[in-house]
């Protein structure tokens, strides 16, 4: 590309010379219209492969335009091919135009201060060494195939042109201006195997005294959606530095996956996009601590399609977004991140996030804070990432059912060994429940419409409740469940725990049919017919088990400590009725014990009774038990 410029400037001066002998007779001609030179095409190919001996011109047509005396005049060659010594095309144009400064060219110094390429191809390379690269390939397809890309040095001779000359700082710059239009732009990032064709494309250059001002409008073709992105930045000279600002309304990234292979991943993000993207760079060194960036975008209704350990497929009613970038991409702040999920559940939640990203090219540490307004469980399943958590994720599945969440607030910490590789390793999440059903025990009753709060770690679920009910068909009230906890934990092992502390709180018969479901049948060992009991119960149940899909009574640890007022059971001992008692019951795996006062038939009765529990699930004596002992009050 060096040797291409050097090759356009020492033409550009060989023609400026030509205008120069003849301006003085063609002008009347030439603004009247356009002088055609083809007649002269083959003297300037020739003249042109005498100043360069180791290229070959080939020239279509040229002409010369100079409408004012106050104007440029400019000349304008087209269909230009330029081969090397091999006979491959290294470069060609549509036309090249070439304006130069009349009183420059009048003091005998030939300024050029306007360039103009149409339709050419140009090829901007990202190789696998972070280094930007820049060439101009042949408009043909046959052309193509046989282009060179030239390396980043051309950018920086292109720069040098359009710099204010370091002898003569008042003459301001030999070229003030490049542009080109109705180009084909290719980008090609080696590392990642993606290329980008941006067709139609206009761009222009404009020579400051400390930076170059660029202007760019890219046609993206996606599909049958065009859309446009205006792109306005500066290049400085001193820092080396270039700042680009894209902005663009309507642009469906999922529109664009099929262009390419590569760009499959765009189509996780099927909405209309609306945003800026800003960058600063340093193009020979993208790692440069001097690089820095920023997003603000904005999407409308559509879907997300996420992998599926990341949550799969969200529709959404639109979405925002804010980050910045610094340290030359080490290091990310999420400002702002909030997607109105769409659901037809009944609620549809507002995910917002916050967050910041270090090290990412060495060793990754990543800090997410999300809050979540409100959300149906379901949705919360619906949503929660596989990738997070899926021990927890798996018991919260199984055995949470129903009701909302709400006021849901979660820190998740991330980092890695590798750059760009990241794993939970941190998570604290909480949220308040309403009308939540919960599974303690496959085969027992759920604890229904569930109030508490959730807390949720990688490891442990706890679950603090503050009301809730067991329900009960045959009284149809149910019993009470107060301040109670259900913990889980150690949920990354092999086999997971949990340790319940339930508060219970209603009728003795309703405790007692509780009790008798699967797997404890307390009641049936008990004997004791629980339609038959009733009383005020005040129960106390601790639960202390794996979990295991197939729990035996023998994994159950159970102690359950019970406080009834007036208790009355119906042929509770030798056909007579236990009344008015006032009892305090503790039942174990192994058997239970009963102490307190009632009255058995007419008789107001000390009542000490101990139990044990046999594998055939009647009562036997033991010896650390004993049969009933009455002691008369």
């Amino acid at each position: 590309m060096k040797i291409l410029l050097r090759i356009l400037i020492r033409v550009c001066e060989g023609l400026a010379l030509a205008v120069v002998l003849l301006a003085a007779v063609v002008f009347i001609q030439l603004a009247r219209g356009p002088l055609p030179l083809d007649p002269f095409v083959p003297y300037v190919e020739s003249t042109f492969n005498r100043l360069v001996p180791d290229y070959a011109f080939s020239i279509a047509e040229a002409e010369l335009n100079w409408k004012r005396l106050t104007r440029r005049p400019e000349l304008t060659i087209a269909n230009v091919q330029v081969r090397d010594k091999n006979g491959q095309t290294i470069a060609a144009f549509g036309s090249l135009d070439v304006s130069v400064d009349i009183p420059a060219l009048i003091g005998g110094r030939v300024v050029i201060e306007h360039l103009g390429i149409s339709r050419p191809v140009v090829r901007i390379v990202r190789g696998s060494d972070g280094r930007v690269s820049l060439g101009v390939q042949a408009a043909s397809a046959q052309a193509a195939d046989e282009a060179i890309t030239q390396d980043s040095g051309a950018a920086a001779l292109l720069i040098d042109a359009l710099r204010v000359s370091p002898d003569d700082a008042e003459s301001g710059p030999a070229l003030e201006s490049v542009e080109i239009t109705q180009s084909t732009i290719v980008v090609v990032d080696q590392p990642s195997g993606v290329q980008w064709l941006i067709p139609d494309a206009n761009l222009r250059l404009l020579g400051q005294r400390e930076t170059i001002e660029i202007a760019a409008s890219l046609p993206l073709l996606g599909g049958n959606e065009k859309v446009n992105v205006d792109v306005a930045g500066r290049y400085t000279y001193a820092a080396g530095l270039l700042s680009l600002t894209a902005s663009f309304d309507g642009l469906r990234p999922a529109a664009f996956a099929s262009v390419d292979t590569a760009l499959e991943p765009l189509k996780a993000i099927d909405a209309a996009v609306k945003g800026t993207i800003e960058v600063n760079l340093v193009p020979d060194n993208l790692n440069s601590d001097s690089a820095w960036g920023s997003i603000a975008l904005s999407l409308g209704a559509g879907t997300l399609a996420l992998p599926e350990q990341w949550g799969g497929t969200v529709a959404m009613s639109g979405a925002e977004l804010k980050a910045a970038t610094s340290g030359g991409l080490d290091q990310i702040a999420l400002e702002k991140f909030e997607v109105r999920i769409a659901r037809t559940d009944g609620l549809s939640p507002v995910i917002s996030a916050t967050g910041r990203a270090l090290n990412l090219r060495t060793a990754p540490d990543v800090d997410v804070r999300a809050s979540i307004d409100a959300m149906t469980l379901q949705a919360l399943k619906d949503l929660w990432p596989k990738a997070i958590a899926p021990n927890t994720r798996g018991w919260i599945e199984k055995n949470l059912s129903g009701g909302q969440i709400k006021a849901v607030t979660a820190v998740i910490n991330f980092d890695g060994t590798e750059a760009w590789k990241i794993s939970p390793q941190n998570l604290k999440l909480r949220a308040d429940l309403d009308g939540i059903a919960v599974t303690y025990i496959r085969g027992m009753p759920q604890v229904e419409n569930t109030m508490g709060v959730l807390n949720v770690g990688l490891k442990e679920v706890t679950i603090d409740v503050t009301s809730g009910v067991v329900p009960d068909a045959t009284s149809g009230q149910g019993l009470r469940i107060g301040n109670s906890k259900l913990r889980m934990f150690d949920l990354g092992a092999n086999v997971p725990k949990a340790d319940f502390a339930i508060k219970v709180l209603g009728d003795l018969g309703e405790a007692l049919r509780l009790i008798d479901n699967e797997p404890l049948k307390y009641a049936t060992k008990m004997a004791v017919d629980p339609n038959t009991a009733t009383g005020n119960a005040d129960i106390d149940l601790s639960l202390k088990f794996p979990l295991l899909s197939n729990l035996s009574l023998d994994e159950l640890k159970v102690d359950v400590k019970a406080r009834v007022a007036q208790t009355r059971i119906e042929n509770a001992l030798f056909g007579m009725p236990l009344t008015e008692g006032d009892l305090d019951i503790d039942v174990v795996n192994t058997g239970l014990a009963v102490s307190g006062v009632a009255n058995l038939g007419p008789i107001r009765t000390d009542l000490k009774w101990k139990q044990s529990f046999t594998e055939c699930n009647s009562f036997r004596r033991n010896d650390m038990f004993q049969r009933p002992a009455l002691d008369a009050g």
